[in-house]
């Protein structure tokens, strides 16, 4: 990893050399004839300049395979790790904005209303596609002190309703709500409605990035069975 740190270092100085180049001193007169002769003394150093960085990044890319780090295993794994993490986000990114999420007045009252009671809720852990039903644990908790991504996860469940859990596209555990109670005082919560609109729509882009990859895992399990 340190090589391939080290090659980007070196190509990033020579940008910022370029850059430097390319940064006027003082901003370009635009004054009738002279017009012509300030753009074009503007843009000669510029191309220079990038024409410089090409034959310096050209160069230690060139040294960089006469001392061999191009052959190196922890170079090519370094570079293969970064590859593939580059051609992760590229996809999460374009699925993110293919997503069409909808937040309505009444699902942020909704989630404020929760504000105030107590939650009883069991967790079932989740081994293999499979609902742990003898691992249940029962909490009793105060809406408000529940973590926001719980909070998120139950606010619009009733009394005998379920929600799955994902971590990274993996089920990890099934929330079913047991109760909900006024608590013995209510406190009083300020509404930050626009904060929770947000949350509630990022909670459902993270709700359907996490089923998308689930289903692409399940058809992966199931193509590989069908290999045996």
């Amino acid at each position: 990893m340190k090589y391939l740190l080290t090659i980007l270092a070196l190509v990033a100085i020579s940008s910022m050399v370029t850059l430097y180049y390319l940064w006027p001193d003082t901003p370009p007169e635009v004054n009738g004839d002279d017009n012509a002769l300030h753009a074009s003394s503007y843009h000669q150093p510029g191309q220079q300049a990038r024409e410089a960085a090409s034959v310096t990044r050209k160069i230690l890319v060139q040294e960089a395979q006469r001392v061999g780090i191009d052959k190196e295993n922890s170079f090519r794994k370094s570079l293969k790790e970064y590859y593939e993490q580059s051609l992760v986000k590229v996809l999460t990114d374009r699925k993110l904005a293919q997503m069409k999420v909808s937040v309505s007045e009444d699902d942020v009252d909704q989630y404020l209303s929760r504000f105030g009671h107590v939650f009883t809720f069991t967790r079932f852990s989740i081994e293999g596609g499979t609902v742990q039903e003898d691992s249940g644990y029962q909490s009793t908790v105060l809406f408000g002190e529940l973590s926001v991504t719980l909070r998120l996860l139950i606010a619009d469940l009733n009394p005998g309703e379920s929600a799955k859990q994902f971590e990274t596209g993996t089920e990890i555990s099934l929330i079913r709500l047991d109760k909900i109670e006024l608590a013995d005082a209510p406190a009083v919560v300020k509404s930050d409605r626009s904060r929770v609109r947000e949350q509630l729509e990022n909670h459902q882009r993270s709700l359907q990035i996490d089923r998308w990859i689930n289903g692409l895992q399940k058809e992966h399990d199931q193509q590989a069975k069908g290999k045996r």
